[in-house]
């Protein structure tokens, strides 16, 4: 890869997932959180994309052969992959109970961790 080319994720294929749900963490909602409906699995491949053209660089492997992830994805006017969000938190299978205030309060803790480790190393650099 160039540098002047970057990584996209092509999408292969789409599953629902009937029941599954995303839970993001939101300091302004009183449960600490925050759930809406999965639509389902996104099997993505990486591909090279020309930052001059937009368009998949030649002599790539074919999908078939490139890496490939399957990611939780919702609706939004499009299809997201919630992973990315930056409020993501974690998925729920169908049955699976909503979080405790106690789930919410190891998380928060367990991200203060390693905001605290992060900084540490950022200094001693």
């Amino acid at each position: 890869m160039t540098k002047a080319n970057h990584k996209s994720n092509h999408i292969i294929s789409f599953s629902p997932a009937e029941g599954w749900r995303v839970v993001h963490l939101d300091d302004d909602a009183p449960s600490g959180f925050w759930i809406e409906p999965m639509a389902g699995w996104l099997t993505v491949a990486e591909t090279e994309i020309c930052s001059r053209t937009y368009n998949p660089v030649e002599n790539q492997p074919p999908l078939t052969e490139r890496r490939r992830d399957v990611r939780p994805a919702v609706f939004a006017d499009f299809m997201v992959d919630v992973s990315e969000e930056a409020s993501f938190w974690k998925l729920l299978a169908p049955g699976q109970p909503d979080p405790t205030p106690e789930d919410v309060a190891d998380k928060r803790e367990e991200l203060a961790v390693l905001a605290r480790r992060r900084q540490h190393f950022t200094k001693a650099q």
